[in-house]
């Protein structure tokens, strides 16, 4: 049985085959949902290069992520692109006492790096964009560990 991320990949694979309009926009905003659930904002520069911004909360944090990203066309399908990059979050945690991993009855502020590698399709007819990806964050205040769950799914408006 196929992973409802693999029916996703070939909807949007089939999708850009059958379209060929640009992916140029300068300005998204939208919802991203996953682990981390939020806002997310991007803009993008030229030569494939962008930034993204995210507002994202879980475990009782809420967190801000900046990120620098490149992007790259699929297969020649410029509204079909995989897209990379680097970046970093700061927070604030003040929930969920009861994890094991977290002993402190205090806010604590977080802090640490986060990557990115995804994809996205831009529509042709409707000002949307849609992306599905994976962002491992690696915290190295209040809590460091290595998440490597942060998976989401972005609708955002252009």
């Amino acid at each position: 049985m196929m992973s409802r991320y693999t029916i996703l990949f070939l909807l949007l694979f089939g999708i850009a085959i059958s379209s060929n309009a640009q992916n140029d926009y300068k300005n998204a905003i939208g919802v991203r949902v996953g682990p981390s659930s939020g806002m997310t904002y991007k803009t993008t520069f030229r030569n494939n290069k962008s930034a993204e911004f995210l507002l994202t909360t879980r475990w009782g944090a809420l967190m801000g992520t900046g990120l620098f990203e490149i992007s790259q066309d699929i297969f020649g399908i410029n509204r079909f692109n995989f897209y990379y990059g680097l970046g970093g979050h700061v927070g604030l945690w003040n929930g969920e006492k009861d994890q094991a991993w977290f002993d402190s009855e205090d806010t604590e502020m977080m802090a640490g790096v986060d990557g990115i590698i995804g994809v996205g399709f831009t529509f042709e007819k409707i000002p949307f964009e849609i992306s599905l990806d994976w962002k491992p964050v690696f915290n190295i205040a209040a809590y460091t560990d290595f998440w490597v769950d942060e998976g989401a799914f972005s609708l955002r408006y252009i």
